[in-house]
């Protein structure tokens, strides 16, 4: 299995997929908390970690070329975001490519990324979280995620990331993640979790692109 081997130093990309919507939809950016938590688990682990929006792209990328570009697809709904070569460009670097998938609505566009990825550079590791990423692996999987997180993520990423850098701790003893093998899906139990927020680092907000959020409205 990809995800299985070891990685010194695993280089991580956190992000947001692109969005589709019916043509009469207000679109709005998806920023959540989610993402920034688990780069401040991943940083202050020692690892590193990278955010990017892929409706909104880096600050080298027009709004122009990415939000507000609406390209018609075939299911009736519009794609906004980063064109398939610039996200090529921007997860080439990377080890790990993890995406959140909370909405059924942007399932679709989880695996258009996953394609993209999977065809350029099938050696990286595809990891998804959030509840519709739960509530479907075995959807994620067909379409090329390679492991699916199952609970709250803060710590879970913490020790995959650990497991792929030294193989420590075993795959059998790693939390909150399901993953295929054969025809089977194979689920590790949860996390411990905690209640108390202050156990957690504080959110990478800077490395959300806050500035073209706001200039959205």
């Amino acid at each position: 299995m990809t995800w299985r081997r070891r990685i010194r130093n695993p280089r991580f990309l956190l992000a947001f997929p692109p969005q589709q919507y019916a043509p009469e939809e207000a679109v709005r950016p998806d920023g959540t908390l989610a993402l920034p938590y688990l780069d401040a688990a991943l940083t202050a682990a020692g690892f590193e970690s990278d955010i990017l929006d892929m409706s909104i792209g880096r600050d080298a990328d027009r709004l122009e070329d990415t939000f507000f570009r609406k390209e018609p697809l075939d299911n009736g709904y519009v794609r906004i975001g980063m064109s398939p070569q610039r996200i090529l460009e921007e997860v080439r670097d990377y080890d790990v490519v993890a995406l959140t998938s909370i909405f059924t609505q942007q399932t679709s566009r989880c695996f258009e990324v996953a394609r993209l990825v999977k065809q350029a550079y099938p050696d990286k590791i595809l990891i998804a979280g959030g509840v519709n990423a739960r509530s479907l692996k075995r959807h994620f999987f067909n379409h090329g995620f390679d492991v699916v997180f199952t609970s709250e993520g803060e710590k879970a990423i913490v020790d995959f990331a650990r497991f792929l850098d030294s193989g420590a701790p075993a795959a059998a003893d790693l939390r909150g993640v399901s993953f295929r093998d054969g025809d089977d899906i194979v689920n590790l139990g949860p996390p411990p979790l905690t209640t108390e927020l202050d156990d957690y680092p504080m959110p990478s907000w800077h490395k959300l692109p806050n500035e073209r959020y706001w200039e959205i409205g």
